[in-house]
């Protein structure tokens, strides 16, 4: 086999093979938020290559702080560096989201990058009602229709308490996924107060388009036609 040959080959088989690395299905953690340093942060970490993360925010009437957040290694109260709180949520039973009652929630978005999407496979978290007047119960949705189903709902343990949620998803081919975290209930007639959140996080993978390949077999043809008119040059 000639250079020029050997190279076009070369060229499509390197071609193959980013297109199989980026299809490849390798879950992994895709950023998150911890809220660190002291005195706290809202902007993610650890977020994997060809994504953009959002700030973690509060939407809503109340206000906001960083209390003392989750730390597993430190039983039985699991303490330790930051959380992100707020101190108004709906006292409703239910939520609606046309209702003004559904106006106060935590969310983040997550974006590709230019040449990039998404599968996302979980979503983690942990949540603790914090004092008396506290929200007993929280609702997930997500942008992908315009927030109007549930992808998740379940009760909030008790207050001064951490409980660790782990969502399985099942979303493909993302470019863009705002999710919406909803407290709500009451369990006193002081309405649905301060909700400690920590250790935001979401598994999937990142995988960049297959672009490559139409770039590199152009290149090998472009190459062998160059050759093959200068060896009929030779011939005259």
């Amino acid at each position: 086999m000639n250079k020029v040959k050997l190279f076009f080959a070369t060229a499509v088989l390197s071609g193959l093979a980013v297109v199989g690395a980026g299809q490849a299905s390798h879950a992994a953690t895709l950023g998150g938020y911890a809220f660190e340093p002291a005195p706290g942060s809202p902007n993610a970490t650890g977020v994997a290559p060809g994504l953009t993360f959002s700030p973690f925010e509060y939407v809503g009437d109340g206000t906001t702080n960083y209390p003392v957040g989750y730390d597993p290694s430190n039983p039985p109260q699991n303490n330790g560096g930051k959380s992100f709180s707020a101190d108004s949520f709906s006292p409703d039973s239910t939520i609606d989201i046309n209702n003004p009652n559904a106006d106060d929630y935590f969310k983040f978005s997550i974006a590709a990058d230019p040449g990039y999407t998404f599968n996302l496979t979980a979503l983690n978290f942990v949540a603790q009602p914090n004092g008396n007047a506290a929200p007993t119960t929280i609702q997930i949705r997500s942008s992908l229709d315009n927030f109007a189903s549930t992808l998740f709902d379940g009760a909030l343990g008790p207050k001064n308490e951490w409980t660790p949620f782990n969502i399985p998803l099942a979303l493909q081919n993302l470019t863009a996924i705002t999710f919406r975290f909803y407290p709500y209930g009451e369990n006193t007639n002081n309405g649905a107060k301060n909700l400690d959140i920590d250790n935001v996080g979401v598994q999937g993978e990142a995988i960049p388009t297959p672009a490559l390949l139409p770039g590199m077999i152009g290149l090998g043809m472009g190459l062998l036609r160059k050759r093959k008119q200068q060896g009929e040059e030779v011939a005259v």
